[in-house]
């Protein structure tokens, strides 16, 4: 739960404006087993380049969702 929490609150704050909340939950869930390292990359870049950050998560979820099993995760 703690893990979802983070990667919730960081999906919300790079997409709040333009995503609903669902669509925010439906990321989250999917991008939660790399909480960790999103909170590491928004740290990193968190000052300098937010579309880094927005990318890495629209790319993750998109190809998570898709279940390729080819698809690697630049979170992992």
């Amino acid at each position: 739960m703690e893990n979802f929490k983070k990667t919730f609150a960081i999906v919300l704050h790079h997409f709040d404006n333009e995503l609903d909340r669902l669509k925010i939950i439906d990321i989250a869930f999917y991008l939660e087993p790399f909480a960790d390292k999103l909170e590491e990359l928004n740290n990193l870049f968190a000052s300098q380049e937010s579309s880094i950050i927005r990318a890495t998560i629209i790319h993750d979820y998109n190809g998570l969702k898709s279940k390729d099993e080819d698809f690697c995760p630049r979170l992992s």
